[in-house]
């Protein structure tokens, strides 16, 4: 689907969003759906010159709590020690893993954005069966 946006301003009127969305070349259907949105703008005339973001709400973009952000990205130290039990799982031959082992591998797969379309029953078979292996370079 393809998306056409068109925008007209007015003093009276405010600002007109037009939305017309146009249905792939290979759908065979003809139709077109459009939108029509408008809006009035909060910001004065003088803000508004040239300014796309006009009548949008300020935000703050950082916290001012530190702690906070710590706590929500992965360190390094913990990436590394997935990283080990992870290898450590896989290291383990495929009979011999328990049930802690699929988790961490699972854990694993889900931080995996080419894994993340399969079914949850196929990463888990996935995690029953694979094995770590080294594998040399080839020579040029």
């Amino acid at each position: 689907m393809r998306l056409n946006f068109t925008r007209r301003e007015s003093e009276d009127n405010g600002t007109t969003v037009k939305v017309r969305a146009f249905p792939s070349p290979n759908v065979s259907s003809g139709m077109s759906i459009s939108r029509s949105l408008r809006a009035r703008s909060t910001a004065s005339s003088s803000t508004t010159d040239g300014d796309e973001f006009s009548g949008l709400p300020e935000t703050a973009v950082d916290s001012e709590d530190e702690e906070d952000d710590e706590e929500s990205c992965p360190s390094h130290d913990s990436f590394q020690e997935l990283r080990d039990n992870v290898r450590e799982c896989l290291e383990k031959e495929p009979s011999e893993r328990n049930a802690d082992d699929i988790s961490v591998l699972m854990d694993f797969m889900h931080q995996m954005p080419a894994l993340a379309s399969l079914p949850l029953s196929i990463k888990r078979q996935l995690c029953l069966k694979m094995v770590f292996a080294i594998v040399p370079m080839q020579e040029q």
